[in-house]
């Protein structure tokens, strides 16, 4: 029957563990046959699959917040640029939605503290993305600076990322060092 729907029994093998273990971690009773034997299982699947993405999600953006809060001080601004430190999790994906780039899949690294990622704007369009820095916090490095599309920076930009690097990078590093 499952290979008249397209798929072969190997595919449902995988689809039900995977069911039972998202069964688990919503902490749904496995033994009631509505998560056992559901009449649709796809449909059953598909809405806990969701649920349990929903709930990771949160606790992703709340883990991320909760660390965007502890890096106001990479904050900066000189001239015509600033520096400005996102406040949640939705402003990195859509950051990366406006720059066509993937800085949105970098949550994880930001909820770990693997990684700071911050905004370069001009200072007349602050609510407007230009530039994304991704910041590597044990060395204090830059590791990455991109444009739309991922552009490289231009020479202005390159010039403020210096200057932030030497008046905040360095301050931190030092710092950290003593």
């Amino acid at each position: 029957e499952q290979k008249q729907k397209g798929g072969s029994l190997r595919n449902f093998c995988q689809d039900y563990l995977d069911h039972l273990r998202i069964v688990k971690a919503l902490g749904l009773d496995i033994n009631n046959t509505m998560y056992s034997k559901p009449k649709d299982f796809s449909a059953l699947h598909n809405a806990l699959s969701t649920e349990l993405s929903a709930i990771q999600n949160k606790e992703k953006y709340e883990k991320v917040k909760k660390t965007l809060r502890s890096e106001k001080s990479f904050a900066f601004s000189h001239g015509a640029f600033c520096l400005i430190v996102p406040k949640t999790a939705n402003e990195i994906v859509m950051e990366g939605k406006n720059q066509e780039h993937c800085v949105g899949t970098y949550l994880d690294r930001v909820a770990e503290k693997r990684s700071v990622i911050v905004f370069i704007r001009r200072a007349e369009e602050l609510d407007k993305a230009f530039y994304t820095m991704e910041i590597n916090p044990e060395t204090m490095k830059v590791v990455q600076c991109r444009g739309r599309k991922n552009r490289d920076m231009t020479p202005e930009v390159r010039s403020f990322v210096e200057l932030y690097t030497k008046s905040v990078l360095d301050k931190k590093r030092k710092k950290k060092a003593a």
